[in-house]
């Protein structure tokens, strides 16, 4: 009768059970690991868009309210600073550009800080959020160009707008918030369009955009 003998190499048997254990162990930690990064990232990301989102919004109704102080309807003596004996058009052009030098310096302040943070957006959140940002600070071109505009029909004495009604009503109305712009000439080709309605649209559709990217409780 053959009888066989079963020897166990325990102590090989033990170093393969301890490598088994080691690899599962190691597994189980990538895994976790690679579930808290995710999180973490989630997290830093979800922090970037709200400090961005608050900081763009901040940033666009600043500019919002700059853009309304500018184009306040009325000016005045104080802020013209013109003497009583100086009534001839350069002096009128240059006293309308001092005042309007001023009022423009927090708009220009806003805009600056506003086009800083459409960087951040556009780099963030893409072409469309930077596009949506770019809108609202085309009308501080607008704005700018209006007030040239009107500044030189100071300098030629109102000659500039008599040439054009239509234009200088226009460039006017852009100036000054004044309420609702009159109807336009249909035979001049321009369209029935205001600065006010324009600098609200753009506002609120960028305010749609920016809030869009606040991380959702």
């Amino acid at each position: 009768m053959e009888v066989w003998i079963c020897r166990v190499d325990w102590p090989g048997a033990i170093s393969v059970f301890k490598d088994v254990v080691v690899a599962i162990a190691a597994g189980v930690t990538a895994v976790v690991a690679a579930r808290g990064f995710s999180r973490w990232r989630a997290e830093d990301q979800g922090k970037a868009d709200f400090d961005l989102a608050r900081r763009a919004l901040k940033a666009l109704f600043t500019y919002k309210l700059e853009f309304a102080r500018a184009r306040s309807p009325v000016l005045w003596v104080a802020e013209l600073i013109v003497s009583p004996g100086d009534d001839d058009h350069e002096t009128k052009a240059k006293a309308l550009a001092r005042a309007y030098g001023r009022r423009l310096e927090p708009l220009r302040a806003a805009a600056v800080n506003l086009e800083t943070i459409q960087t951040e957006v556009e780099g963030l959140w893409g072409a469309e959020a930077g596009k949506a940002v770019q809108r609202v600070l085309r009308t501080y071109v607008v704005l700018t160009s209006s007030i040239d505009a009107v500044i030189a029909n100071a300098r030629s004495g109102g000659e500039d707008f008599r040439a054009d009604r239509d234009f200088g009503r226009e460039m006017r109305e852009n100036v000054s918030a004044s309420g609702t712009p009159e109807p336009r000439n249909p035979s001049s080709g321009r369209h029935n369009s205001s600065l006010s309605q324009e600098i609200e649209d753009a506002v609120h559709g960028c305010a749609i955009v920016l809030r869009s990217k606040l991380p959702r409780p």
